[in-house]
């Protein structure tokens, strides 16, 4: 039983030095990149991040200022999304697992410009286009990764969402 324990709290500690030490040793510029290249990838759309802030130990969290995803190819106008100011908290365990749970998410100032055509396409349909989208083995493959996103509490600041109706009826 006391190995048991000594396993206990020798994972504790090495879990709790990697939350102290990985902020410290990860620049916050390869953090945005590494950021703004999943979000593209995942979304199907450029992401552009300003600056990351704000990186806490415990719970793991951060601070992105200055989000923005692009417009879906040909549409004109103002981004799909802009955001002042984005903060995430999520749970430690799943990110060692290498799932993403996000406890909180808070939006600060967010504007959502959403639009359709005439052809009834629009710019909010989101995620990367995939060569094999309805195949029963690419669904295998996403499900296999083990990223999945949960979401907890998502707060809205301050936030405006228009929307341009290009169907005519």
């Amino acid at each position: 039983m006391g190995w048991l324990l000594r396993l206990g709290i020798g994972l504790a500690i090495l879990v709790g030095g990697a939350v102290i030490v990985l902020p410290l040793v990860i620049s916050k510029e390869d953090l945005t990149e590494k950021a703004e290249n999943a979000g593209s990838e995942a979304l199907g759309r450029t992401i552009e991040i300003g600056e990351v802030s704000g990186i806490n130990n415990f719970p793991p969290r951060l601070t992105l200022s200055e989000l923005t995803v692009a417009n879906a190819e040909g549409f004109e106008g103002p981004p799909l999304v802009q955001v002042e100011r984005a903060q995430l908290a999520v749970q430690l365990l799943p990110l060692i697992r290498g799932s993403v749970v996000i406890n909180t998410f808070v939006l600060d100032s967010p504007s959502i410009s959403l639009a359709t055509r005439q052809d009834g396409s629009n710019n909010f349909t989101l995620g990367a286009p995939s060569a094999e989208a309805g195949s029963d083995e690419s669904a295998a493959q996403q499900s296999s990764t083990g990223k999945a996103l949960v979401t907890g509490t998502i707060t809205v600041n301050d936030g405006s969402v228009t929307y341009t109706d290009g169907i005519e009826t």
